[in-house]
């Protein structure tokens, strides 16, 4: 009996021991800015693993001894620490990272709806920087997409690799986001450029290819998304100003505006701060285009805010509201005159309307823009809550009996999960509704809806990534039951060399039709 208890004492301290835990907690930021960063994975070799909440900080419980804790985080260097560690010791631990600036070390989010090295994407993802439209005095965003490799924009309509075709008015083919939410008028499918305020541009991030299992049937042809930026812990203020002048033509009997010169110029500025656990950004651009063409002028405003709280609370609880006004106001026509049958001076017409006198194609318009985005992300452990919303209202205005007003409402809901530090699962379901009331319609009420639910897995083993993704949506315009269509997608890369990829892509697309 007493070798009895003897085994039992002993099996006893032996859990004991086996049990002695430690804690290590700190805040994880990046050694540049400083700012903190949200998502790190955190782990102990052969032990327990976290990430960093949405203020850089975790929490991480550990056996007592000798330990080797890692850091990692997509875009920057991996970090290592390696100490002991006392039983019921609470160590902090603050860990700077080093962002890794290699192209291929880039981190997009729109390939896998979660972030993602270049390198490791199934299908081929083409970066556009801010400094890229600074440097070129771009003053708006699709000028500055003409310059990337595959990437055409037809009267507004964008094009990748020759897939899209001319289609004004019918629905696009390939997808214009903002902040990840749809860009593109409800009623027509066009995409609403001037809207983007190019002051305040972090990334372009542009899939080459169809897109339609995770953002549906606009996306058939491919997706370019803009990502604006976000404050940093230090408060920025950007101020930039731009002109040109529309040169003399070589025959003097052209130049119709006397003697002054036509000129364009514009002005942006932006300022972005953290107050607390509060993001501001508000920026604004002022446009005026004199024009070269006789009664062809084009002025535009714009004013957006983006705010963001991480609340107090609730751990790992973000939300805010982002709003864009934007109005632009001018005259345009279609049709330039023709010398010969309105002319006894055959020089002098050529950069006039067809005809000048007035009722002829000169058409003066007012386009004004509003959206209303409401967000809130909530993460828990390796969990993360996505839900997103945008209000889109579109007034065109203009004297030729084409008014319309659009409304669009569209709202997502996403769940993504680390399954393990190889693989990301991503799940959601999102909505759209949108009414439009147009003379060019009969002036008569329109309107459509679509829903879907989709799914994305991406896993990696060690040098080959893989991806599988499938959606299923429906889309109705009001006169028949709404139709449903399933498209898949699957992906593979595999790394041959440093540096060196073999991709492979197959995905399915579709195009609904729209009101238009």
């Amino acid at each position: 009996m007493r070798k009895f208890y003897f085994l039992l004492f002993i099996a006893i301290q032996s859990q004991i021991i086996f049990a002695q835990k430690a804690t290590i907690k700190g805040t994880v930021v990046d050694s540049r800015t400083k700012e903190t960063l949200v998502g790190v994975n955190v782990y102990a070799e052969g032990g327990q693993g976290t990430t960093t909440d949405v203020f850089g900080n975790y929490v991480l419980e550990i056996n007592a001894g000798d330990c080797k804790i890692n850091y990692t985080f997509v875009g920057y260097a991996p970090v290592k620490r390696e100490f002991n560690i006392k039983a019921d010791e609470q160590r902090i631990l603050n860990i700077s990272m080093l962002e890794d600036s290699k192209i291929l070390d880039e981190v997009v989010v729109s390939a896998g709806r979660h972030e993602q090295k270049l390198a490791d994407l199934t299908v081929s993802v083409e970066l556009l920087k801010p400094e890229i439209l600074e440097n070129t005095s771009t003053t708006s965003l699709e000028k500055a997409l003409q310059r990337v490799p595959g990437v055409t924009i037809y009267e507004d309509q964008a094009s990748i690799r020759g897939g899209s075709g001319y289609s004004y008015g019918a629905g696009s083919r390939v997808l214009l986001l903002m902040d990840d939410l749809p860009l593109l008028s409800g009623s027509s499918g066009e995409a609403k450029w001037f809207i983007i305020p190019i002051e305040n541009i972090d990334q372009v991030e542009i899939i080459k290819g169809a897109a339609s299992a995770m953002y549906g049937s606009s996306a058939m042809n491919g997706v370019m998304n803009v990502r604006t930026g976000w404050p940093t812990n230090h408060p920025q203020t950007k101020l930039i100003s731009y002109s040109g002048l529309y040169l003399n033509p070589e025959r003097s009997e052209l130049k119709w505006w006397g003697n002054t010169l036509q000129s364009f110029n514009g002005y942006q500025i932006m300022h972005s701060q953290k107050f607390g656990n509060f993001d501001l950004v508000v920026n604004g651009n002022l446009y005026n285009d004199q024009g070269y063409r006789k009664d062809q002028k084009n002025q535009r405003l714009g004013l957006n805010v983006k705010t963001r709280y991480r609340s107090k609370k609730v751990e790992g609880l973000t939300y805010g509201l982002n709003a864009n006004a934007f109005r632009r106001w001018g005259t345009n026509f279609l049709f330039w005159r023709a010398e010969k049958e309105f002319d006894t001076n055959l020089n002098d017409s050529v950069y006039k309307a067809y005809p000048y006198e007035p009722g002829g194609t000169v058409m003066e318009q007012k386009n004004t823009y509003a959206i209303v985005d409401p967000f809130i992300t909530y993460y828990r452990g390796k969990n993360k809550h996505s839900l997103k919303g945008r209000m889109l209202h579109i007034n065109n205005e203009n004297d030729t009996e084409q008014n319309n007003q659009d409304f669009m409402y569209y709202g997502e809901y996403q769940f993504q999960r680390g399954l393990s530090e190889s693989m990301v699962l991503n799940a959601g379901a999102s909505g759209l509704y949108c009414h439009s009331e147009a003379e060019i319609f009969g002036n008569t009420f329109h309107y459509s809806s679509a829903a879907a639910v989709f799914t994305q897995l991406d896993k990696k083993f060690n040098k080959l990534n893989l991806s599988f993704g499938a959606r299923i949506e429906g889309y109705g315009d009001g006169s028949k039951k709404m139709e449903w269509k399933p498209v898949l997608r699957a992906g593979a890369n595999y790394q041959i060399a440093k540096a060196t990829f073999a991709r492979a892509s197959f995905g399915q697309g579709y195009r609904y039709p729209t009101i238009a």
